[in-house]
């Protein structure tokens, strides 16, 4: 790329207008002076881990973004002063704090930055008299728990992180700095803090341009505040806010997108206003809101909203407790419902209720004995005609046969995972579903019936699949192998392939194999028991990587 010379000519013409991600650590560093030239010029960089010396070529970008930036100390001042220089518009700092108290060596960039992450914001910072052209405030949200979806982490498989966050303690500055100062184009808050009160989103109101919000964890905030940021969201999140009502909630007359979880004075008729504009709500781990009262409809206002999302951690959750006819008749409402822990409490009852289901997920597969064809086709035969697409459905029933597969060919299947024994017969029915998982001794003949497939995880150790078997997939642009005897002269039906995922290898492929693999985009090993490209043990990166490296091939760990 980097010796053609009418390439660079192209190039260098449109790189004012383009958009460049060079991910450091996963590319060769010994020649990265020398490409970082190329780019000095560019509309917008993201750079992964540079290395001071390689900021120190950057020219001119309008947008730069720098991820994981661990700048020495005594480089600091010269690093920020020469950012003023060469970022035009915006300079984004990703898990990097400002140390320097030269208030000099700030004022030059102050202005570009408009994210503000707060817990890493120096109290240097705060001695400005202009924020105007701040953005976004945020507060960093800690987990219990971090997960990947059913999908993994990838580009059709991306990775997912609770809402749910243990509350941080701000500093006194911080809230002094929020409650004192003005944002008049702040766009986006989040806090998540039992320090923030009303005083602080009062000052905040201030701005007339927040689309966003997010309140978690803050016992202090009242109707009061929110109504003051309330009016012009589009998105909003309460999570743990003990004190807010109805009264603030039916405010947001202009809200497309809610979550609310624990907030135990909202009794829920708000969602009378907030359902004529909700696009998708979010209910969390409760069903309390969708509980018919003497205040609303629930049934009638939830069912105007297209998206309507629970986590359970199992399906015994789903049952209500007001309605003693039918303990699902709520199911109808909901169209996502997940991380639930397995399938094992999954019937046809159930099923035949999700008239609406556009996504249902459960962590662990392959050990339900309950469900059956006939709840499949309960489900497709009661389903709503304006439900739309399903995202994504798993079948582990080992009750489940190729009859299932049929009924759910009558529907638009975005992504199906397959954990139960379907013959290469029942496969026909799933040549228009795009994204695929299988988990079921899979043959080439099971591989014939699914040409069309683009995304293709295949799981079981006791796959008997062949090159003849990949060779059918001309349509194939993602492919996941979980078990290490896939064979090696597949690889060469794989060569137009986007992402290649491997999570587990016993021993590096050969040379003559990665050749195969020069025209992938990424390659992505799965951390442990995993030595594809070279062993895990090698500290320095192999021929097989330094190859694909050398061919723009991205590659990298999950």
């Amino acid at each position: 790329m980097f010796t053609s010379s009418r390439m660079m000519t192209l190039i260098k013409s449109t790189l004012p207008t383009m958009i460049i991600t060079l991910n450091l650590n996963k590319i060769m560093r010994k020649n990265m002076v020398e490409i970082i030239k190329y780019f000095s010029v560019v509309h917008k960089l993201v750079l992964d881990r540079p290395k001071v010396e390689y900021i120190l070529q950057l020219k001119s970008i309008d947008i730069l973004e720098l991820q994981d930036f661990n700048c020495p100390k005594d480089d600091e001042d010269s690093v920020l002063q020469h950012l003023s220089t060469v970022v035009n518009d915006e300079l984004i700092l990703n898990n990097y704090q400002i140390t320097t108290t030269n208030i000099e060596s700030l004022k030059g960039i102050y202005q570009r930055i408009k994210r503000l992450h707060l817990d890493r914001l120096s109290s240097q910072f705060m001695k400005f008299d202009n924020y105007d052209h701040i953005t976004s405030l945020k507060t960093k949200c800690i987990t219990n728990t971090s997960y990947f979806d059913a999908e993994g982490p990838s580009r059709y498989f991306k990775s997912k992180t609770p809402i749910e966050a243990i509350p941080k303690t701000l500093p006194t500055h911080i809230l002094q700095f929020l409650s004192q100062k003005h944002f008049s184009s702040l766009q986006e808050l989040c806090l998540n803090s039992k320090s923030i009160n009303d005083e602080i989103l009062l000052n905040l109101s201030k701005s007339s341009k927040l689309k966003i919000l997010s309140l978690k964890n803050s016992d202090k905030v009242t109707d009061v505040g929110l109504i003051a940021l309330c009016h012009h969201l589009s998105k909003l999140v309460v999570y743990k806010l003990s004190e807010i009502t109805d009264r603030s909630l039916s405010h947001c007359f202009m809200l497309q997108d809610l979550f609310i979880s624990k907030c135990p004075k909202v009794r829920g008729d708000c969602f009378q206003i907030l359902c004529n504009t909700l696009e998708s709500i979010d209910l969390g781990k409760s069903l309390k809101y969708i509980q018919p009262n003497k205040y609303f409809d629930s049934y009638q206002c939830f069912s105007k909203i297209p998206k309507v999302k629970v986590s359970m951690d199992n399906y015994d959750h789903l049952e209500n407790d007001w309605d003693p006819v039918n303990l699902y008749s709520h199911l109808p409402l909901l169209t996502h419902v997940d991380r639930v822990d397995s399938s094992s409490d999954l019937t046809d009852e159930i099923l035949s209720q999700f008239t609406r289901i556009q996504r249902l997920e459960f962590d662990s597969y392959g050990i339900n004995t309950r469900y059956t064809d006939q709840g499949i086709k309960q489900m497709i035969d009661n389903r709503d005609p304006n439900a739309g697409v399903i995202e994504l459905f798993i079948l582990d029933s080992n009750l489940i046969t190729d009859l299932s597969l049929q009924y759910l060919s009558q529907v638009p299947i975005q992504r199906l995972a397959i954990h139960c024994k379907i013959t290469a017969q029942g496969m026909k029915y799933l040549n228009g579903i795009d994204e695929i998982e299988l988990d079921l001794e899979a043959t080439d003949e099971h591989l014939k019936n699914i040409p069309n497939v683009k995304a293709l995880e295949l799981w079981s150790k006791k796959d008997d699949v062949t090159a003849t078997g990949i060779s059918y997939l001309s349509n194939l642009r993602f492919i996941r192998i979980s078990y290490p005897n896939f064979p090696l002269n597949a690889f060469q039906h794989l060569s137009t392939i986007d992402t290649l995922f491997i999570d587990e290898w016993e021993d590096p492929i050969p040379f003559h194999v990665t050749q195969l693999l020069k025209g992938l985009v990424e390659v992505v090993e799965n951390t442990g028991d995993c030595n594809f490209l070279q062993s895990e043990d090698d500290e320095e990166d192999s021929e097989n990587k330094l190859f694909l490296l050398r061919n723009g091939v991205t590659c990298t760990y999950a």
